[in-house]
């Protein structure tokens, strides 16, 4: 079986486009979380990448900048679901 090789996408100035569908709730514990952090969206995502591979990332980094609080005082909310 041959190995299937990685090709870098087309470059946006240093970023690569990454299109995905996540659920409605998602997107709005997304959208909360990179607000709270301080970082955009790709930001947020691209940081939880490096940090599900053990690598340094920008979640990690913030959260133990005395700047910031350790905990997000929406995060109770955010673990609960709306009701539609």
């Amino acid at each position: 079986m041959s190995e299937v090789q990685y090709h870098p996408p087309k470059l946006i100035g240093q970023r690569a486009a990454l299109n995905m569908r996540i659920q409605p709730e998602q997107h709005r514990r997304l959208w909360h979380r990179a607000k709270f952090l301080g970082l955009s969206q790709a930001d947020y995502v691209g940081a939880l990448i490096d940090r599900d591979l053990g690598l340094p990332n920008l979640i990690d980094d913030r959260m133990n900048s005395e700047q910031l609080p350790l905990e997000d005082p929406q995060q109770k909310e955010l673990r609960t679901p709306r009701a539609s």
